[in-house]
This record gives structure tokens, C-alpha cells and sequence, in this order.
């Protein structure tokens, strides 16, 4: 079985695939940083912004110039998902938006999690491993900025339902680094599944829509 584990927030001393060395591991944005620039045996990286500003977001060169450096020195082996690509970054690819919402649609990507859950089942990545996904905020499961971060992530759930409806088997790395748990992924009731958002995050943030302003004042909490 194809596996994938898909990285939120650092909370080990070894890289996450000392547990699953037969998983592929996809990490995102400021995850070099949290790694101290060390980590050799990430996957694929996504980034799913522009370099530039747009409206509503500042541009990766302005919002974390540090991991911006840190791309310019990857090599071409793996990919680096960006809203397009980059030819100074050797590493850059675009994210294959057009073939991923022609099959799934475009009103669940709020968050860099979506994008990696999306291509996860487009490419047939059988179990899902959660690393640290939210992991910050477990300590209060229901304080304000646990709150807010689900706001900001929620659409992710649209992603873990549809993948458990296709088959897909979800693990947690363990319990208690994770914010979102099988018992909310299984509880629509409790935990509804967000309504489809008017644009897509990290595409469209120089819409003048809400959402996208919202997005932006999320980036800085």
C-alpha cells in the first residue's frame, strides 16, 4: 500500500519517517526552519503561494525570506509545489491545480493541507499518516487559538471524510500530537464538514473576497 505522510508541525527529534521509512513524507512552508535546515529525507514540499505579493498576501519573498533561500538551494530531485513555477528554483513545479479541480472541484482548498490531501488521493495513497497536524494547540483542544486554527483548517476534514469514503486508512503519528482526531473526522454532526469556499487559497488571494482577507490576517497568528 502506497503511504504518505503528510507533516504539520515538528514535535520529534527524528525525522518522521523513522516510524514509517516506506512512507513518502510531505512537508510544507516553514517546516524547513522548524528543522533547522537539516531534514534530508522529505519528499515533496508544497508551498502553495505566489513568490510575489498579490492583494491580500505579501509573497513568500516578504513572508519568509529564510525558506525562500532555502529553496534556491534544492536540487531539481524533488519537487517543490508553488501556485506556479519558478525557473531560478530548480526544485519548483506548479501544482497540478487544473488536473486536481477538474476531478475534485475547487471549493475545498483553504488551507496548504487540502492541496496535499488532494494530490494524495489523485496519485492513490492508500494510508494517510498525520504528523503534528495542528499539534501547537492540543495542550487546549478547545482554547481560542485552537479554535482559530481550525477555522483556518477545516476544509481539511473534507478531504479526510472523502478519503475514508474511497478507502483510505488515516493513522495518527500518536493521539496527542494532533489536533484533529478520528473521533472528529467520524462526527459530522459535532464537526461539520465547512461549506465550499468562493476561492481558493494561496491562487486567489488578490480577490477582494473575505476569505482570502481573513486568510491573510491568519498567516501572521
Amino acid at each position: 500500500m502506497k503511504s504518505v505522510i503528510i507533516g504539520g508541525f515538528r514535535h520529534t527529534v527524528e525525522s518522521p519517517r523513522y516510524h514509517y521509512p516506506h512512507a513518502e513524507l510531505w512537508l510544507q512552508s516553514t517546516s524547513a526552519r522548524s528543522w533547522d535546515w537539516i531534514l534530508y529525507d522529505w519528499s515533496r514540499w508544497f508551498d502553495i503561494h505566489t513568490i510575489g505579493p498579490q492583494s491580500f498576501y505579501p509573497g513568500i519573498r516578504a513572508m519568509r525570506p529564510d525558506v525562500l533561500n532555502w529553496y534556491y538551494k534544492q536540487g531539481s530531485e524533488r519537487p517543490i509545489y508553488f501556485t506556479e513555477r519558478y525557473p531560478d528554483i530548480l526544485a519548483s513545479r506548479a501544482y497540478p491545480i487544473e488536473r486536481i479541480t477538474e476531478k475534485y472541484g475547487a471549493g475545498y482548498f483553504g488551507c496548504q493541507l487540502d492541496y496535499m490531501g488532494a494530490l494524495a488521493l489523485d496519485e492513490g495513497f492508500g494510508r494517510w499518516i498525520l504528523y503534528g497536524v495542528g499539534q501547537i494547540y492540543t495542550k487546549d483542544r478547545t482554547g481560542p487559538q485552537a479554535l482559530h486554527w481550525m477555522k483556518h483548517h477545516g476544509t481539511f476534514l473534507y478531504w479526510l471524510r472523502l478519503a475514508k469514503s474511497l478507502g483510505v486508512e488515516i493513522v495518527l503519528d500518536t493521539p496527542a500530537s494532533n489536533l484533529i482526531t478520528p473521533e472528529m473526522i467520524a462526527d459530522e454532526e459535532q464537526y461539520p464538514t465547512p461549506e465550499p469556499r468562493e476561492a481558493r487559497y494561496g491562487y486567489d488571494m488578490g480577490l477582494p473576497i473575505e476569505s482570502m482577507k481573513d486568510n491573510l490576517m491568519a498567516e501572521f497568528a
